[in-house]
């Protein structure tokens, strides 16, 4: 009797952990961005588009198929990065409208690129 008093409380407790967790998806469409190596300089037309999710349990945000460190959220925008051998990612994505500034530089090769993308969110899950 014990035994099942016990496995009804975990199976309860297993729902309502479950049901505080968090996923939202968004699909991020590529407007424009730019790409600076030295003193060449070019606009980028044509990028890939992401689909991003975030866990607002554990502060992650995924890209497709990469992990980014935790993201920080302020009253309009959540911030995140990554940090890659010799380069570094930064997002920035306004909560109001869905803007996605992507920011990335290499100190190393001296490059730096900015891309700009609008995200919709597409579906929640609890």
């Amino acid at each position: 009797m014990q035994r099942i008093i016990l496995f009804i409380l975990s199976v309860i407790l297993l729902l309502e952990t479950g049901a505080k967790a968090e996923v939202t998806y968004m699909n991020c469409k590529f407007n424009e961005g730019w790409h600076q190596k030295g003193a060449k300089y070019e606009e980028v037309k044509k990028k890939s588009d992401l689909t991003l999710s975030w866990d607002k349990e554990k502060r992650i945000i995924k890209e497709t198929d990469r992990n980014f460190e935790l993201y920080y959220a302020f009253k309009d925008s959540f911030h995140w990065s990554h940090k890659w051998t010799g380069w570094y990612d930064k997002y920035v994505l306004n909560t109001i409208n869905g803007n996605l500034t992507m920011t990335g530089y290499n100190r190393e090769e001296k490059w730096e690129t900015n891309f700009y993308y609008t995200c919709d969110k597409t579906q929640k899950k609890f």
